[in-house]
């Protein structure tokens, strides 16, 4: 992620043991929404509203379409 510009590493110290930090950069930051997202489907899935297998229990999957039952 560092390669990729999404996180800043900074090393503070110069001898072990040393502290290092990591920042989300601007464009980091861009991807927070899609995480809060996948934050609250996880969510979902453990509080039994979601189906690992997917859909919800009043919705399902056709055709590559949500659809509702």
């Amino acid at each position: 992620m560092i390669r990729f510009g999404i996180v800043r590493r900074t090393v503070c110290g110069e001898k072990p043991p040393v502290e290092v930090e990591y920042l989300l950069t601007p464009f980091g930051r861009r991807f927070l929404g899609i995480l809060d997202e996948v934050r609250r489907l996880q969510e979902s899935v453990d509080n039994g509203a979601v189906s690992e297998a997917g859909g919800t229990q009043k919705q399902g999957i056709r055709s590559g379409r949500l659809t509702r039952r």
